[in-house]
């Protein structure tokens, strides 16, 4: 306990300096094993800088179109591709999310798979809460914070709905914190056929579906846009909304093709790879240590 201690002492510590991912290498090397935050470490330093990186490069390209140089796209494509690996780790059995393997042992299809679904979910999410700011951005009911009002709402109704399929059901209310994640992507992992750590994947993606027209709509309603060369006509609808992203066609048809992605493939690999991963296990992998609060509910 003490030992365990100093090591969680020592990673604050060097945190901030990005020496944890050295400390935890050495501990492994010298323990002769993989260390069991190691990989959570990577997941989360990858979701969270590759996260905010693509929010403010994807931000800057809409709505400043000098900057949507090449670079920067593919700066942003490889950001969202970062992403995509880091949520599709939660599948890897080496990850361990809340003490839990994952079914994935070696790269394989179900891993491709995994990774182009998580990719497409995520540069979707980015892309139709900025393409949404842009759109609805000055105008009177959100002024100019359109984007982070759709993500409060997100919040709210992920949070009211973790606190029955988590605090109700599992005892598990602490799980509301997790809301701000988890209304950016699934967390929990995708081959996974219960729900380990939020809500039913069916439902979550259905309500991401249904969000994305709901954003539509509130988008055509909303959007204003003044006609070229008279200053006393303004346009509105779809005719607002094709002027304000005239220069951003790269963003739309990225949005179009993410989201064509995701309601692809999700069904395809939840329909025919995911499976109760617990029950795929060796026996001899739960004599290794007790049930975490994870595994019961399982």
């Amino acid at each position: 306990l003490k030992e365990r201690r100093v090591i969680y002492f020592a990673l604050g510590f060097l945190l901030p300096v990005q020496g944890h991912v050295l400390l935890l290498c050495l501990l492994s090397m010298w323990r002769g094993k993989r260390h069991v935050l190691l990989d959570s470490a990577k997941i989360a330093e990858s979701v969270v800088e590759a996260t905010v990186s693509c929010l403010v490069q994807t931000y800057a390209i809409i709505f400043r179109q000098s900057l949507a140089t090449a670079p920067a796209m593919a700066s942003i494509g490889l950001s969202y591709c970062s992403i995509g690996f880091a949520y599709a780790s939660f599948d890897r059995s080496t990850a361990r999310l809340m003490g839990m393997a994952g079914a994935i042992e070696k790269v394989d299809t179900r891993f491709v798979l995994v990774i182009i679904c998580r990719t497409c979910e995520m540069a979707s999410r980015i892309l139709s809460l900025t393409i949404f700011q842009r759109v609805t951005r000055n105008e009177w009911y959100l002024g100019v914070y359109g984007g982070l009002t759709a993500y409060a709402a997100d919040v709210l109704i992920m949070a009211v709905l973790l606190a029955y399929y988590q605090g109700y059901c599992y005892s598990n209310i602490r799980a509301v914190l997790t809301a701000p994640l988890q209304a950016f992507c699934y967390w929990s992992p995708l081959l996974e056929e219960r729900t380990s750590h939020g809500i039913p994947a069916s439902l979550y993606y259905s309500l991401r579906a249904v969000e994305l027209v709901v954003l539509g709509l509130i988008a055509w309603l909303l959007a204003h846009h003044r006609a070229e060369g008279d200053d006393k006509h303004w346009l509105t609808g779809l005719d607002a909304m094709h002027a304000d992203l005239s220069d951003d066609i790269v963003p739309v048809l990225g949005l179009a093709i993410t989201t064509a992605g995701w309601v692809l493939f999700v069904p395809v690999v939840r329909l025919c790879f995911a499976e109760r991963v617990m029950l795929q296990n060796a026996r001899q992998t739960f004599a290794k240590e007790p049930f975490g609060p994870v595994a019961r509910r399982l």
